[in-house]
């Protein structure tokens, strides 16, 4: 499992060679140096990316038993939401999670599930936590989520995730927060991104009174009415 993460962070790596940020870094250099520190970057990443493979591989059926394990606990939340209460489901959801809080821990073994990889089962049981509480309108609760999600995301994945944590300061009355974030992640090339149209349909109907409770959440709604669970 620890490989599988370090052979994530080596592609990322990999990536960035293409990208503006190493195209930056090869300006320090003189011109006719910049070819040899090119390919020796490549070379380095792609060498680094053949070694973790094999690793990465022969940690399958452990990749296996984890997720077999994780869908155990979703499992059982999803019966606790059923046989007692949804308050019960996102309870138990939140017991576990508090396990995988501890930050030297690689893996760790859930009781009576088994064996997960603490950074992997966090990312998804937030995610179901996040689902559990927005479905209970909890919007405290699933604000409280959508940033222990956001924690963990870079900027090119985070905005799904920023949406949604829009949505919840809209429904919590927090209307200038919701659009500061918005105005922050919008795209500013292309004004039909949601986050843009979002926006505009907030600004539109001008700001109803600051951090009030009947901020028109409702309107958000009917702008996108999948928004809550475009990630479920």
């Amino acid at each position: 499992m620890r490989f599988r993460a370090e052979a994530t962070v080596i592609v990322r790596q990999l990536s960035r060679i293409f990208t503006h940020e190493a195209n930056e870094q090869l300006q320090r250099f003189p011109r006719w140096a910049r070819p040899f520190v090119f390919g020796a970057m490549l070379l380095f990443n792609v060498g680094l990316l053949l070694l973790m493979l094999p690793l990465t591989l022969f940690r399958v059926p452990s990749l296996r038993r984890e997720s077999r394990t994780l869908k155990e606990i979703e499992r059982h939340a999803e019966r606790l939401w059923f046989d007692e209460s949804p308050a019960a489901a996102s309870a138990h959801v939140r017991s576990i999670l508090a396990r995988l809080r501890n930050p030297q821990a690689l893996s760790v073994t859930i009781e009576p599930y088994g064996d997960v990889f603490v950074a992997g089962a966090f990312a998804s049981l937030v995610q179901l936590l996040y689902r559990y509480e927005a479905a209970q309108e909890n919007w405290e609760g699933a604000l409280d989520a959508a940033e222990q999600i956001l924690r963990g995301l870079d900027e090119e994945t985070a905005v799904p995730w920023q949406l949604s944590k829009a949505h919840c300061l809209l429904k919590l009355g927090r209307e200038t927060d919701a659009k500061e974030l918005l105005f922050r992640i919008r795209d500013p090339i292309n004004p039909n991104d949601e986050a843009s149209r979002l926006l505009s349909s907030l600004t539109a109907r001008g700001s109803r009174s600051h951090d009030s409770k009947t901020s028109p959440s409702e309107g958000a709604e009917a702008h996108n009415p999948n928004l809550l669970y475009r990630l479920s």
